[in-house]
């Protein structure tokens, strides 16, 4: 189930994560023009979390890193769980603030305890690509970038 904003808005909030859902994150981003890099990115072997630990620690994982990835953008920048492990963030001041933003992330992630288990330490891959007018288009330059 989806969180609603308000009354007249439909659902944009993941219940989950407490992030905005995709839908919302292009919308936004269409009315944002400080943004001019798109970055994707994944949290790595996800599906062992679940796997080993079960779905409600892989849960705690999506909502510890959400929580991160909130906590270190900018007012005027934007993030968003675009579903799954896979989150999308819209970041201003070029490529340098993004390699800043994910080694601030990266450095910033804690152990994360789950029913007496210190659970392993949660890794990231993230792609960017310079955000043009064609989100979609950014997206997938930023989604293939993950892979390398």
């Amino acid at each position: 189930m989806n969180k609603k904003i308000c009354d007249d808005c439909p659902f944009v909030l993941d219940t989950l994560t407490g992030l905005i859902r995709r839908e919302l994150f292009v919308e936004k981003l269409k009315d944002n023009k400080n943004c001019d890099t798109l970055v994707v990115c994944d949290i790595d072997f996800f599906k062992s979390f679940n796997d080993t630990y079960g779905h409600l620690a892989g849960d705690l994982v999506l909502k510890e890193f959400a929580a991160l990835l909130k906590e270190k953008i900018r007012k005027n920048e934007i993030v968003a769980r675009f579903g799954g492990e896979e989150f999308v963030l819209a970041l201003s001041g070029g490529i340098t603030r993004a390699e800043e933003f994910f080694q601030e992330v990266s450095s910033s992630i804690n152990e994360i305890n789950y029913q007496d288990n210190t659970l392993p330490k949660v890794t990231f891959s993230a792609g960017s690509s310079v955000l043009y007018d064609d989100i979609w288009a950014a997206f997938s330059k930023a989604d293939k970038a993950v892979y390398f």
